[in-house]
Order: C-alpha cells, then structure tokens, then sequence
C-alpha cells in the first residue's frame, strides 16, 4: 500500500481540458483548450500540458518455492511517448480570480501504435494507454501557501494507427521424404502453398491455394488443416517473460491419396465465434471482480481483435499454418508445417456506436466574460530518437500544417443554444473524465453549470 497524499485539495476553482473529438488517426492534430476558473487568486506559476504515451503490463503466476507456493504478481511499465509544455506562464506568480481559456495544437506522430486492451486468463491484463493532462503548477516560492494536491485535469486519448497494406500471393514450397517403422522409405510428397495476402482485419477470410503433389508417395496424407494463431508477449519490470499462444480459428480438410495429385482452395475466418464468446467471457469477469470499469471505449476494443504491435514490452503476431498429416507413424519425417507471419490492422476510424465529443463549455462566475488566449499554442514533438516506438517504421519527416483557431463569443453562443433547454444528464461531461469528486457534488456542478449557461445566453441575447 502507498502512502497517502495527506496535501490539501484547491477547492475555489476549476480546470479542465477538452478536445475537438477522442478517436484519432495517426497524423492528426489535436486541437485541445484548456479551461481554468477560480474564485479567488491562485499561487500559480505555470500552465502545463502533457500528452503521454505508455505501454503497461501485468499477470498473476504460481511460483514454487520448496514445499511451498505463493502468488506472485508481475508489473511491467514503458513509456514511449513524453510531450509536456508550459502553454502559458503568470510572472508574477499569481492567478487572478475568473475564467481563461488557452487553445492549443499537437500533431500526432505517425509512427504511434493503435490503443491495446488485452484481458485474458492468468489475471494477464495489457495495455497501451494515451492520456492528455492540464496542470496548473503552484507557486512554492510563496512561502505564505502550502503545498496542494496537484490542481489538474486529465482525460484519455484514442489512437488508431494507419492499416499496412497487403502484399499478394506469397508462395511457399515445401517438400520431404516420408518414412515410417524402421526407416522404410515410403516416397516424396510436395506442397506448394500460395497466400493470397499477408494482411487482414477481423472479420476477413484467409484464402491459401493449395497444390499437393503425392504422386511419388505410397503414403496417404490424411487431413490438411489451415489454422490461425495468436502469439502475445508481455514483460515485466524484471525482464520476466508472460507467453501465450491462442488458436483463434482452424478449418480441416480431407488429405490426398497416395499416387495422386489435388489442388485445394483452403479457407478460414480470421476469428471464430467461439473464440469470441471466450474472449467476452475474460472481459466479463474482469468488470465483475475490479471496482475500476473498463469505459465504453476500452470495452468496444476489447471487441477486436489486437492489432499487430511490437513494442517494448508487449508484443502481438499472429501466424497462418498450414498441417498436412501422412496416415499412420512417420517418426520425425512429416511433412513441415507451412507457415506466414500476417498483420492484422487496428480499424482505422472510430469504433461504431462510441460518439464525438462536443467540446462543453465552461460555467461563468457572476457572468464574467472569459478571457481567451487568442494565440494557439503549438505543442511540438520533444522526444529524442531513440525514445520512438521500437520497431515501427518512422516516416520522413515533415514539417506538419497547423490550422488556427480561437474561442469567439459567437461560438459560445452557439453552443450554449444547443444544451439550454435539455436535461443536465446531456452535458457532455463525465465525472471519470474531470475528477470532480463525489457524484452527488458532479450532479449539483452540471446543474450550477446549465444554470450559469442559461444566464450567459440571456446576456448574449440583450447584446
């Protein structure tokens, strides 16, 4: 257990940050703003953004320790993507009372990898999480002022990496002497295997042409079988190594006669619904056993399949095989398993039935008017190169085109006369989203707020 953060809490004011939309496409902008109210000065010294990318690992296993056994649990942690910039700085050390709104830009890198849940037995649980954060810092110098527990708000993020594209009819030959009981030589059979592509998404159909040639052996291959595997990797902390290996769907043929000849058309769903329903099964018991949910959009990709990530320390590939068995023993002179390393791509837009936020805007204290950075600050990258994503190719780069943008009143406006006049529920806040406290004290702020927005459209309305 941690030690507890004994600080006291600012509760005179308020920060949050919105953003344009929460699913976005490698390459994007991110046009952010950061909302602060206070009621009374704070001792602040900086306001700070920080957009963070880490990859998180963690399975339970049973070690064994003489006559004796425990639990051990493995935590693994990296980040690959650190971005934090003061977006404003107050020089004299001082916040005074009412409300700004600073706006802000940052272009998402390309080569950043597609958001991950993985849940799975063994209590194993991965990760790659984004999250953007707005602090306002105190002032320590202040010696009158004692130390408070961070002033912040913070919200995830949702990325989704651009598809690979396919490469088409990859061949592959394969060919062995078949023996059976005491080496008796039992001829040469051949298979020449042609994947129609290396590259899916869930839901497809992978197609193997199949040319089997057992005219030279006097023995009958029995059954072919296309099967499709998962391998995941995860990491600890200590370099220990979580493995598992998941036949996520499989399809079985009749083989060839000896002494003859065939071709096969091989098919297989990329996922069988099997597979689907055990995967529901963990997500299921991990939201009935842990007091923190997963949100919608964690549980809409816990839906998909991962996508192909090779990180630092959780890595996903799959595999397409192709098994042809000989009727009765061949003592270690099968026929080899053909096999290709595929991709599977992460959709590249936003999971169906998860909304676009509406970027809210911020309650006035005694109908102030908000006092709004023109100026967009552009966050840029300040990572070094060997922080990147590993094993991701990295573009050229390009120097990005940043759009400009501001707050105006009209835009106030605009949106204040969408939500006045509809229940407090349909404010797009979320007390998961802004940290507001208790829900009781988040139900009576969305009120305050519905109530200040109206009086705000009232005076904009005798303007």
């Amino acid at each position: 257990m941690g030690n507890k953060d004994t600080r006291p809490k600012f509760e005179k004011g308020h920060i949050f940050v919105t953003v344009d939309k929460q699913h976005y496409n490698v390459g994007e902008d991110i046009h952010g703003v950061v909302h602060v109210q206070l009621e009374q000065p704070f001792a602040g010294k900086a306001l700070k953004v920080e957009i963070l990318g880490y990859e998180k690992t963690k399975w339970v296993t049973r070690e064994q320790r003489g006559e004796h056994s425990h639990k051990e649990t493995h935590k693994g942690r990296h980040e690959f993507l650190q971005i934090h910039y003061n977006i404003a700085t107050f020089e004299d050390g001082i916040v005074q009372p009412g409300q700004y709104s600073f706006p802000f830009v940052y272009n998402l890198p390309e080569w950043l990898p597609s958001n991950v849940v993985y849940i799975s037995d063994k209590s194993s649980r991965f990760w790659i999480n984004y999250k953007l954060k707005a602090t306002l810092e105190q002032n320590f110098e202040d010696q009158n002022k004692a130390p408070l527990k961070p002033f912040m708000s913070r919200r995830k993020l949702y990325i989704h990496k651009k598809p690979e594209q396919p490469h088409f009819n990859k061949e592959l030959k394969l060919e062995k002497n078949i023996k059976t009981f005491y080496f008796i030589k039992q001829g040469l059979s051949k298979v020449d295997l042609v994947f129609e592509k290396d590259t899916f998404s869930q839901g497809e159909v992978g197609k193997v042409l199949c040319n089997v040639d057992n005219t030279k052996c006097d023995k009958d291959i029995e059954s072919i079988t296309i099967l499709f595997r998962s391998i995941t990797v995860g990491k600890d902390n200590k370099k220990k190594l979580y493995k598992k290996v998941d036949t996520l769907s499989k399809t079985k043929y009749d083989g060839v006669k000896s002494g003859t000849s065939k071709t096969l058309n091989l098919e297989l769903s990329i996922i069988d619904d099997l597979l689907v329903k055990k995967k529901k099964d963990y997500v299921d018991n991990y939201m009935k056993s842990h007091k923190q949910k997963l949100t919608d959009q964690d549980y809409e990709i816990t839906k998909n399949l991962l996508p192909t990530t090779v990180g630092s320390i959780i890595q996903c590939n799959y595999m397409l095989e192709v098994q042809m068995i000989h009727k009765g023993a061949t003592f270690g002179s099968k026929i080899p398993t053909g096999q290709m390393q595929i991709l599977i791509n992460h959709p590249f837009e936003k999971p169906s039935g998860v909304e676009s936020q509406i970027t809210p805007v911020m309650a006035l204290f005694e109908n102030q008017t908000p006092q709004v950075n023109e100026q967009v600050f552009i966050v840029q990258d300040n990572i070094r190169e060997d922080q990147l994503y590993p094993m991701v190719f990295q573009p050229q780069h390009q120097d990005p085109v940043f759009l400009e943008g501001q707050l105006s009143m009209s835009r106030v406006s605009e949106i204040s006369n969408q939500l006045i006049g509809g229940d407090p529920q349909n404010l797009p806040y979320t007390n998961q989203q802004y940290d507001c406290g208790s829900d009781d004290q988040f139900e009576q702020y969305k009120r305050y707020q519905l109530e200040q927005l109206k009086l705000l459209d009232q005076n904009l309305s005798q303007k």
